[in-house]
């Protein structure tokens, strides 16, 4: 390896001042020789300590060697602070103010780490009478031979770092904290994720954690929960902090992945999460408590925001477009052909009208429709209705004769000396309602003499002309 290195110790000492556990980092002596790497677990990391005034305390420091060869290390410690509102922590040498740096003491400040060993030193801190409220430090762990580690603004080089906080129980011990901002990154998303930013400020003369979750809503429905500073982060004193929180659970959604540049967002479409697509207006609802030394004490806050997938909502737009375009010449074409078939059945019925009114007779001896029926002539009329009464009556006769006799009708027996009557023409289709009157009442059977005796004969003899 080339030049100075990091090992990742600025990531390694924010992890120490915040996150609870083992720490596991690499280290690389400082310089232009090439030097094979530190590579070590520090555990506890962060050390959260509390005392009474004149109280002495021990804890034990445990270092393993993760590297193929033993390591001659020593243990030092540096002071920090926040560094702004990141919450890092800036390193630096004591102050001359700075007396608490006298109260701790290591068992072993140099020892030798075997390769795979577990090896302990015990910190023992002597908390003065007078000493009160937070105090806090670094122990820093490095190559001996090295000389003291280089100090950084969130790091170390050439050694790996955990975090102590001190908290010395006297009276007049505040702990007070408060929102001072709850934002998401943007007022609207396209696609998730969205990034609320939470800045907490201590007030207090203690260091605080407060942690919570944030509850997100749609409306009444409930649509997501995320937690809030998981990791007990820390606020120093007069200090401010901020956290930030992603919600990631969308469809699609953007990811960061790994290019030939570094890192970028894409644009990933997970089927998988297809009821996750987000839309419309959102509220997220802050809730977190924090401890005042005698109770938890909760703060809230809420910020709205929407979600509106417009590129997806422009092609479901153009797709309705084209089906109501589709539906629309359906229904044009299907109204269309109706009203042309209108057209033709009205002509032909005007045409009919137009050829009967020209032409009666060949209108009558046509046959006629109703509702797709034939409909009788009215001659044909006459002599159904004749049939009819005939059978029904037998003993009456029309006073009508008709050109067409039915067959079967016995003739009277002076038929022939009555003179034929002939029929009389059809009547035209304006007349159609006075072709009933003319039919008369049925003669009575004592009454046709009297036409016999009207009656001419034809011709007979003896009769005078």
């Amino acid at each position: 390896m080339r030049g100075v290195k990091f090992f990742g110790f600025t990531v390694a000492v924010f992890v120490a001042l915040f996150f609870a556990g083992s720490l596991s980092v690499s280290a690389q002596q400082s310089g232009g020789a090439e030097t094979p790497p530190l590579n070590l677990t520090i555990s506890p990391s962060p050390m959260m300590l509390t005392a009474k005034p004149g109280q002495s305390l021990k804890t034990d420091i445990r270092i393993k060697n993760n590297g193929p060869t033993e390591e001659k290390l020593t243990v030092t410690l540096l002071k920090f602070k926040a560094d702004g509102d990141t919450g890092s922590p800036q390193l630096m040498d004591p102050g001359p103010r700075d007396e608490y740096f006298k109260w701790v003491t290591f068992s072993k400040s140099e020892f030798v780490a075997e390769s795979k060993i577990w090896t302990n030193t015990t910190m023992t801190i002597n908390v003065p009478k007078s000493a009160a409220f937070g105090y806090y430090f670094a122990a820093v762990i490095s190559r001996s031979d090295n000389g003291a580690p280089a100090k950084g603004n969130s790091g170390v080089r050439g050694g790996i770092a955990t975090m102590v906080l001190l908290n010395v129980d006297a009276p007049g011990a505040t702990r007070t904290s408060e929102i001072v901002e709850f934002s998401a990154d943007r007022e609207m998303y396209e696609f998730l994720p969205a990034t609320f930013n939470i800045k907490l400020k201590n007030s207090g003369n203690v260091h605080v954690a407060p942690v919570g979750n944030i509850f997100i809503k749609k409306g009444d429905e409930a649509i997501a929960t995320l937690a809030f500073n998981s990791a007990n982060g820390n606020i120093l004193p007069e200090s401010s902090r901020t956290f930030t929180t992603g919600w990631e659970e969308g469809f699609p959604a953007y990811e960061l992945v790994a290019s030939g540049n570094g890192t970028s967002r894409s644009l990933q479409w997970n089927f998988d999460q297809m009821e996750n697509l987000r839309f419309g207006k959102y509220t997220a609802r802050l809730v977190t408590v924090y401890d005042d030394g005698k109770q938890d004490v909760p703060l809230e806050s809420v910020v709205e925001f929407w979600v509106v997938p417009w590129r997806i909502l422009a092609v479901g737009l153009v797709l309705a477009l084209l089906m109501l375009a589709g539906l629309w010449l359906v229904i044009r074409t299907i109204w269309r052909i109706a009203k042309g078939s209108g057209h033709r059945k009205e002509y032909s019925r005007k045409h009919q009208v137009n050829t009967a009114n020209n032409n009666p007779e060949e209108s009558r001896s046509r046959p006629q429709y109703n509702n797709n029926k034939p409909v009788a002539h009215e001659s044909q009329q006459s002599i159904q209705l004749e049939q009819d009464r005939r059978q029904t009556d037998p003993g009456t006769a029309p006073n009508l004769v008709v050109s067409q006799p039915t067959p079967h009708t016995p003739l009277s027996p002076v038929s022939h000396d009555v003179t034929q009557i002939p029929s009389a023409p059809p009547l035209p289709r304006t007349t159609r309602t006075t072709t009933t009157r003319s039919y008369r009442p049925a003669m009575h059977p004592e009454h046709r003499h009297d036409v016999r005796r009207t009656a001419k004969p034809h011709n007979q003899k003896g009769d005078k002309k």
